[in-house]
């Protein structure tokens, strides 16, 4: 079986590239050619230094994406070419990541995501599909998004919200909530994936934000206060700052696995911080973006590791020294992760 599937598949994003490995990783263990479609993004703007950033950033990735075997179908440069001469599979797949979220895909073609350019008789699944937000961004191709989401035989999400989004806008009353594919690695392989852990030389909280403001600096600066801990990772604005963030998945990883404390409102980084058993906090994230940590963190019971605000961060401050349980996080991940290869298995392999 050839399966293609359509994500941020070519990004410099660290979460993004590790999903797809892991999606990918899942599937070819159960045998299926795995292949990428590789849709052309334009990107917008930048200075020389700002495509200097991009180009470091664009060598790590894609440095990760040979090691591990990415393979990607020829480039597509526009929703009519990939109308024209659309690339053949037995499954096509869609997810995980913010692929339906229109305000994110709208440079792209909002209907690329949706498969609105295969034909009729092409088998569509969506694995983990989020809108990043808990709202429809609406936009002009809306009617012909609907017909083409009814076409799919069967569709996962990744959050609670994303299940009434579908309900409500698009009247799909059977869309499964399963886990983010990253979710689907256990701890030793991530483990593998950081190259040598080695141990940090004193104690200290890793901050990875993709997103600050003076809110959650402040968190930021109170929890370090609390714990008594200096923060690494938290970068100032301007060219220098950036290029001390510019390093590949494996060190980003052992930044997580090495630090006594995380702090951050990355969906992905606190995916790792679970599959690595370390302790953290969630501050905000981009407005409406919470959604997708929310709805994990209340499945497996770490609802009071995010911090909205000061004000909750005051009333439970022994949150961040509490011990997580993380033989109790443990199960639960494993009941889920049944449920999603369940979805897998059923959807996509049979």
């Amino acid at each position: 079986m050839k399966a293609i599937i359509l994500t941020f598949s070519r990004v410099n994003n660290r979460g993004a590239n590790l999903q797809c490995y892991a999606l990918m990783s899942y599937l070819r263990s159960r045998g299926v050619e795995v292949e990428f479609l590789n849709v052309k993004h334009n990107r917008k703007g930048g200075g020389i230094k700002g495509k200097i950033y991009e180009a470091v950033n664009d060598f790590h990735a894609e440095r990760f994406r040979k090691r591990a075997g990415f393979r990607f179908t020829k480039t597509y440069a526009s929703y009519r070419e990939l109308c024209d001469n659309p690339p053949q599979a037995d499954i096509f797949i869609v997810g995980s990541d913010q692929v339906w979220n229109v305000e994110l895909t709208k440079d792209y073609d909002p209907r690329v995501f949706f498969f609105s350019f295969l034909p009729k008789n092409a088998r569509r699944v969506a694995y983990a599909a989020s809108f990043g937000n808990d709202y429809w961004y609406q936009s002009q191709y809306d009617d012909e998004i609907r017909r083409s989401i009814k076409m799919f035989s069967a569709i996962s999400v990744r959050e609670d919200s994303a299940v009434d989004i579908c309900r409500k806008e698009f009247g799909i009353d059977d869309a499964e909530i399963v886990l983010d594919p990253t979710l689907l690695l256990d701890r030793q392989t991530v483990l593998s994936l950081t190259g040598s852990a080695g141990k940090p030389q004193d104690d200290h909280i890793f901050c990875y934000l993709l997103y600050k403001d003076a809110g959650v600096l402040s968190l930021v600066s109170s929890i370090s206060e609390e714990l008594d801990m200096p923060v690494r990772g938290l970068r100032e604005n301007g060219w220098r700052s950036k290029l001390a963030g510019l390093y590949g998945i494996d060190k980003w990883l052992r930044n997580i696995y090495n630090a006594k404390f995380v702090v951050t409102n990355s969906f992905h980084c606190m995916v790792f911080c679970i599959l690595l058993h370390k302790p953290f906090a969630v501050v905000p994230p981009y407005r409406n973006r919470q959604t997708r940590m929310l709805s994990l963190l209340g499945r497996l019971n770490l609802a009071g590791r995010y911090i909205p605000d000061m004000e909750y961060l005051n009333a439970n401050v022994e949150m961040l020294r509490a011990r997580i349980d993380y033989s109790a996080v443990e199960t639960l991940l494993d009941e889920a992760r049944v449920k999603s290869k369940s979805f897998i298995d059923k959807n996509i392999l049979a």
